[in-house]
């Protein structure tokens, strides 16, 4: 067993995030935080885990295995600490590359609603991202799903 094997079989037993966790939480969270996960929103959610460099080396098996993990601590505490518990252990250099995830995901159904607006809003103060950036950002992930 790898050394990654045993540190996603021990994160598994329990309600806590590691790192390497945290991203994933976050997006579920973002997902979920309407009360309702439409398809494009899980199209895009394994659309951006496909091509994950953060996620690359895990197994299928592995990755099964994290989404599940996350997706019962949501149904259990709800997809607002699900979202402050992945927001609380993020490493910081993937700060920005998160948020611009998180928007692309939010943006991914057509609308935004006040529950998804105040989630993002959070995420960006909380993961100290520029409001002129996150602007940005947010036009640009707009045009882009605008297509």
């Amino acid at each position: 067993m790898s050394f990654l094997d045993r540190i996603i079989k021990k994160s598994a037993t329990d309600d806590t995030l590691a790192p390497h966790e945290s991203f994933v939480a976050i997006l579920i969270a973002i997902a979920a935080i309407d009360g309702n996960i439409v398809d494009e929103e899980v199209t895009d959610f394994m659309s951006t885990f496909n091509k994950s460099k953060l996620l690359s080396t895990l197994s299928k098996e592995q990755f099964s295995h994290l989404v599940n993990k996350v997706i019962n601590i949501k149904d259990k505490k709800g997809a607002n600490v699900l979202l402050e518990m992945g927001m609380d252990c993020l490493p910081a250099n993937i700060y920005k590359a998160t948020y611009i995830n998180a928007c692309d995901l939010i943006y991914s159904d057509g609308e935004i609603k006040k529950e998804e607006l105040n989630a993002i809003i959070l995420l960006r103060d909380r993961l100290k991202i520029d409001e002129v950036e996150a602007a940005q950002i947010a036009e640009f992930i707009q045009l882009k799903n605008s297509l």
